[in-house]
């Protein structure tokens, strides 16, 4: 046996297998070794989810100069990025939308700048030109940011029903149909990022909830002795529950400093912690830690995102009525904590009375805010307005369903009947949090086809929880611990341990879960400029069964593929052509802003103004498009020649500038009462039954 001579510095065998057996030991009871399966199959779904929604369309798109597929808002976010770029300035105010007046960019600037920062440093790291790597981060960014969400879905869903349920509906996630569509490479808006960090604030909510320990702090609220003692109580045997709640606060804030619309998550939240109180209340438990769990959930968010919204001027509408509503939250709660120990049939109806009595208020004194509480800002209750986008309509039946899967869909369905069923039993406010949020998603999918894609991570957590019941039911462990047992021979060993039910749960994953989900997945993941293509090498691939008859081999058909796509328009089609002819008129006058303006309805505005290089009177902001909607609808050349010139001087007029006033002087030397034409401009809904009368 080998040892160390003396003097030597030198480690013996002993010692070296002594060493490596303590690291094997540690390592193996360190969490990479107990969880390293779970990381290299998140990562395996991971990187899946990234091939679907990249292969596909990377040729089409990066070859062709970058193009984009999200529509109308991508070419706003080149903008946006382009100004960050060229002057290391957000760009705030923009004279280009909105013309004459101009416009503030409502868009918060973390997705931009994200993609403009990547980038920069992809071209400082691969040598890539500045432009062709800030295409590239563009057109990946939403392919990336989409892949990633597996991640919290699984740690969502992992949370609330396992690790098993987690598992799978990461893997469902990672194949919906409905969150590919908007995903894919080419997306270029901010909708993917956005959802990222909206399932992570769920997750780290849900997880606050989950560790609220103790009930009744505050053992009397009428004693003022008793209040401060429970604080303090709550405070020190709760922290886990009030970091997890910070951590679901920044998340929150990450996705207000991406998109205005985190309404969204106060909206779904609120509606959970209704439910929760009254459920507490029949119940005369202590709603305490809910109280608090969603007041730093919500008020760190609020802290972080201050900053930026009062800076870019985003706090009328943006911030104000979400921080009204947040505040009459929490101090609706705060009424139902406190009444704690009374019977809830003097409380329910005493708040209710309070409540119609505020609502009445508002109705007076703030008919705005009152349509915004109602309406949750325009999410659960649609405006004219919103219904003109086409996104904005319901989605087909056959659309809604086969976006998260032909059966995974109805898993999903039956998976929120059965926790409505499970509740009376399992009262815990994690739970019926996870419920209220599928119950949600699924109305919101079900009322307007964009909200699909926001629908598709709570689809894919109930879909999960219901498949993992099954495979749990059909006692697959059994079988394969029977399979590694020998019974007498492969044959027998085989009849004793695969049941019927075996064979038949296989039959049913594999044929109408895995190959239905897989196809749909590929199908959404291959752009409609390609995909006769691959349709034509699917029908190539097919026996002769299945091959239709009528298949146009010459022209191409979407026989096999089509239920799911997504356009890139290329260089040398319609509109790209028609905007590289505006860019190239009017080109004396240097600067853009003072080209002639685009009028059209608002869907093109974006467009005219990023690819045509001019002003948009009516852009996708839904700025202009009253004017742009009149002005289509002139019937006369004067008509639509007085009309350029109301849109003209109207913001003079309406704020009363020196110009305006100018105006309504040298109108009142040609007899115009220019009293009531001010009026007109400044009070429109005092005059609609007299433009009816006078059509």
């Amino acid at each position: 046996m080998a040892t160390k001579q003396e003097g030597s510095s030198q480690p013996t065998d002993k010692q070296r297998s002594l060493s490596l057996s303590n690291f094997s030991r540690d390592l193996k009871d360190s969490w990479i070794g107990r969880n390293w399966q779970t990381v290299l199959l998140l990562a395996m779904m991971v990187f899946l989810a990234l091939f679907v929604r990249s292969y596909f369309g990377f040729s089409t798109s990066v070859d062709n100069g970058y193009l984009v597929s999200g529509g109308s808002d991508s070419y706003y976010h080149m903008r946006v990025i382009d100004h960050a770029v060229a002057t290391g300035d957000h760009l705030v105010w923009d004279d280009m939308l909105n013309y004459p007046n101009g416009m503030r960019n409502p868009r918060p600037p973390l997705y931009d700048w994200s993609v403009a920062v990547v980038g920069m440093l992809l071209s400082t790291v691969t040598g890539l030109a500045v432009k062709d790597a800030i295409g590239m981060s563009l057109v990946f960014s939403t392919a990336v940011w989409g892949a990633l969400t597996v991640v919290p879905v699984y740690m969502l869903g992992r949370a609330a029903f396992g690790r098993k349920a987690g598992m799978l509906g990461a893997f469902i996630f990672a194949l919906m149909a409905g969150h590919i569509e908007r995903t894919v490479l080419s997306n270029a808006d901010h909708d993917a990022m956005v959802l990222f960090f909206v399932v992570f604030s769920f997750y780290f909510l849900l997880r606050s909830l989950q560790s609220v320990n103790g009930s009744r702090w505050v053992s009397k609220w009428t004693d003022p002795k008793a209040i401060l003692p429970g604080l303090k109580s709550y405070l020190r045997t709760n922290q886990l529950s009030l970091i997890y709640a910070a951590l679901g606060g920044l998340c929150v804030a990450a996705v207000g400093l991406i998109w205005t619309g985190y309404t969204y998550l106060l909206i779904v939240v609120f509606v959970y912690f209704i439910v929760q109180l009254l459920v507490d209340r029949f119940r005369n438990a202590d709603s305490m830690g809910v109280l608090v769990a969603v007041a730093a959930f919500f008020g760190i968010a609020f802290l972080v995102m201050a900053p930026a919204y009062v800076s870019l001027n985003l706090i009328v509408t943006w911030f104000d009525t979400p921080l009204s509503l947040f505040a009459i939250g929490m101090v609706g709660g705060l009424m139902f904590v406190v009444t704690r120990d009374y019977p809830w049939t003097l409380v329910l109806p005493v708040f209710t009375a309070i409540l119609l009595a505020a609502l009445a208020l508002l109705s007076v004194f703030n008919p705005a805010l009152l349509d915004s509480i109602m309406s949750g800002q325009g999410y659960l209750v649609k405006s004219k307005l919103y219904d003109t986008i086409s996104e904005a309509q319901a989605p087909m039946f056959s659309n809604l369903a086969m976006s998260f899967g032909m059966v995974t869909f109805w898993l999903a369905l039956i998976g929120v009947g059965y926790a409505v069923v499970k509740i009376p039993k399992n009262l815990n406010p994690s739970f019926i949090f996870v419920v209220v949020w599928v119950a949600i998603s699924i109305y919101m999918a079900s009322s307007a086809a964009r909200f699909v894609f926001n629908a598709s991570p709570a689809f894919a957590v109930s879909a999960g929880w219901m498949l993992g019941l099954i495979i749990d039911r059909l006692k697959f462990d059994g079988m394969i611990r029977g399979l590694r047992t020998d019974h007498g021979g492969l044959w027998k060993t085989i009849r004793t341990s695969v049941k019927i039910r075996h064979v038949l749960g296989a039959f049913f994953i594999i044929v109408m879960i895995l190959v239905p989900n897989v196809w749909y997945a590929v199908d959404a993941g291959i752009p409609s400029t390609t995909k006769n293509e691959y349709d034509a090498q699917v029908y190539h691939a097919m026996p002769d069964f299945l091959r239709p008859d009528n298949y146009d081999l010459k022209n191409g058909t979407n026989w096999y593929l089509g239920a799911f796509s997504y356009g890139l328009t290329l260089p040398n089609q319609y509109w790209p052509v028609a905007w590289k002819w505006f860019a190239a008129q009017d080109t004396e006058k240097v600067a853009a802003m003072d080209r002639p303006a685009f009028v059209s309805w608002w869907d093109y505005g974006f467009e005219a103004i990023q690819e045509g290089g001019h002003p948009a009177v009516a852009d996708n902001f839904q700025n202009g498009y009253n004017f742009a909607g009149t002005f289509l609808m002139t019937q006369t050349e004067d008509g639509a020649i007085a009309m350029f010139i109301i849109r003209s001087v109207e913001y003079d007029v309406y704020w009363n500038t020196t110009q305006g006033q100018d105006t309504l002087d040298k109108m009142a030397e040609y007899g115009v009462d220019t009293v009531r034409f001010k009026d007109i401009m400044m009070n429109p809904a005092n005059y609609v039954d007299e433009v009816k009368n006078n059509p």
